[in-house]
């Protein structure tokens, strides 16, 4: 569910900042509350960051669809 969430988010716009960083985000009902998570590939990919080099840090970030949820 999640990442069918952030994929469609990236269809958008890629979220790769350069550097080698992206931050990938979305909505989900799921969740009650922000949930963020750092991820690493070793060997970087191709994730149409601005400067064109491999993205290797993931900072994903998951938040509720309702602004009120976990108040």
């Amino acid at each position: 569910m999640l990442s069918k969430v952030l994929i469609e988010r990236e269809l958008l716009a890629s979220t790769a900042i350069g550097e080698g960083v992206a931050i990938p985000h979305g909505k989900l009902g799921a969740v009650g509350e922000i949930v963020a998570c750092l991820g690493r590939a070793v060997k970087g990919v191709e994730f149409d960051s601005m400067d064109g080099q491999p993205t290797d840090l993931f900072f994903v970030l998951s938040a509720p669809e309702s602004p009120t949820a976990g108040r």
